[in-house]
This record gives structure tokens, sequence and C-alpha cells, in this order.
């Protein structure tokens, strides 16, 4: 008979607590003990421990683990502790850890790149091209989320839908810049610290007026433009012009602009993907 036989029944329901919790502790790390001790899957990239445990030794450590589990169980048997059910089941795992993979893609685009230098418009397009291929990638491992009318919902967009909706915010541009203009010359007497604001306002505004019917979803359910990635370089005029006057001077401003306008644009066209596709969360603002 275990030594330990009506501990369990005998503690205070605290203590009981504290000692079921460490028996499943032990149990947990035992698995993971076991999950080093496993062969490194042949499709695994990048493997986290070299393989040198061979021979005996490696019988050891394995009589060792069945041995303490052994104990656990005995434990377990001779306090008629029942092992609690499962409170998570496999599909609510499986969609947590999704969520952090999808999240993880998403870091690797242009603008988690930002704190580590300067790129260009070409790196900050193709990092981001990079982060939705990535994020799809980890999505499709789940399965096909389920619409309100219970049917599967529609593919998620591909490489190629990126490259349109890029184009067409691209191609939005000269628009954009003089949608800018007219605003900041229509916002007289404003400190220039809000200047990229304003402007940034009329970005993100027609960005996703760009994107909405491209991708057949509501303008207010699309996220905000970074418009962090554009080097703003405004100032009010010292005095006050009028229409266009004022509208020229502020023209003039943003031409040198355009470049990182036209990124920030383009790059837009991951963030409206991201939140557009199936299943994900809604608009961020």
């Amino acid at each position: 008979m275990s030594p330990y036989t009506n501990l369990y029944s005998s503690l205070n329901p605290s203590q009981r607590r504290h000692l079921y919790d460490g028996l499943v502790h032990l149990e947990r790390q035992l698995a993971s003990l076991e999950a080093i001790l496993a062969p490194a899957a042949a499709a695994e990239l990048f493997p986290k421990y070299a393989d040198d445990l061979q021979g005996e030794r490696r019988r050891q450590v394995q009589a060792g683990i069945a041995a303490a589990r052994a104990v656990i169980a005995q434990t377990l048997a001779a306090n008629a502790i029942a092992p609690e059910p499962p409170a998570t089941g496999v599909e609510q795992a499986v969609r947590a850890h999704l969520s952090v993979l999808e999240l993880a893609a998403e870091e690797m685009g242009a603008r988690s790149m930002r704190g580590y230098g300067e790129l260009a418009p070409e790196q900050t397009e193709q990092l981001d091209r990079l982060a939705l291929t990535l994020r799809q990638a980890m999505t499709a491992i789940g399965p096909a989320p389920i619409n309100s009318a219970g049917l599967p919902s529609p593919a998620r967009p591909t490489p190629e839908t990126l490259a349109t909706l890029a184009a067409a915010l691209g191609a939005a541009t000269g628009t954009v810049i003089e949608a800018m203009a007219q605003a900041l010359a229509a916002a007289a007497g404003e400190s220039n610290d809000a200047l990229p604001l304003i402007a940034g306002d009329v970005l993100v505004q027609a960005a996703r007026a760009t994107a909405a019917p491209l991708l057949g979803v509501p303008a207010t359910s699309l996220p905000a433009a970074d418009i962090d990635r554009i080097r703003w370089r405004l100032d009010a005029p010292r005095w006050s012009p009028l229409g266009r006057d004022a509208a020229l001077r502020f023209r003039r401003q943003l031409e040198p602009l355009r470049g990182d306008i036209e990124a920030a644009l383009r790059a837009y066209a991951v963030r409206a993907l991201t939140v557009a596709a199936p299943g994900t969360p809604g608009a961020q603002n």
C-alpha cells in the first residue's frame, strides 16, 4: 500500500488544489521532456536541439520518465484522485494558436521593420507581400471559417489580389495629394504639428474608399492606414493665404513626399486584405 494513501482527503480544499496542480505540472513537464527526446520531424526547418543523446543514456532517460509517471499514477490511485476533464477543446486550442501564428507572421511586415532602419519603397512592398503570404499560410492550417448562413466562407485573397489592390491604391496618389492640399488649405491657423494628422486623415479616408469596393466590404470596416511611414515636412505659411494660393503652397510641399505617400497607399493593401479576409478581426482604428 502507498504511504500516501488517504493523504489527499485529509487536506483542506486549498491544499488539495495545490497538490493536484503540482501533480499536473509534473506530468506536463514529463510530457515536455518526452517531446525533447522525440526525433526532429523531417520537415522541421529550424530544429531546436542537436540529437546527441544516444544508446544507453537515451534508454535510461526514457525509463526514468516512465517510472516517474508511474509514481504520479500510483499517487492518483491511492488517493482516489480523478483527473479533471479538460476545460479546453482541441478546436479552441488550435484557433488560439493560429491567432498567435497569424500575429507573428504579420510582424514580418515593413511596419515592424521600421525600428531597424529605413526601407526603400520596393523593400516595403516586398516585406508587406511576404507578411500577407505568411499570414495566409498560417491561417490556412485551420478549418475553413463558417459564415452566418452556415456555409464555408469565400477563399482568402491571393497574392494576385494584393497586387491588384496595391496598384489601384498607388494609382490614386495624385488624387490624394490634391485632396491633402485642399484640406490643409482649409485648415487655416492650425499648428505645424497638426498638419500631418490632417493630411494623414485624407489618406486614410481615400485608402478606405479605394479599397472597399474592390474588396466588397464597407469602408468603415477597414483599418486606418499607416501614416507614420511618411516623412512629413509640412509648414503652415507665415501669412494666411486663402483659396488657390494656400492650396498651391501646400501642393508644393506635398510633391516631394509623393514617393512616401504612394508607398503608404500601396502598403495599405496588406492591412485592408488582412481585415477583409474571412475569419479575421474587425477594423483596427
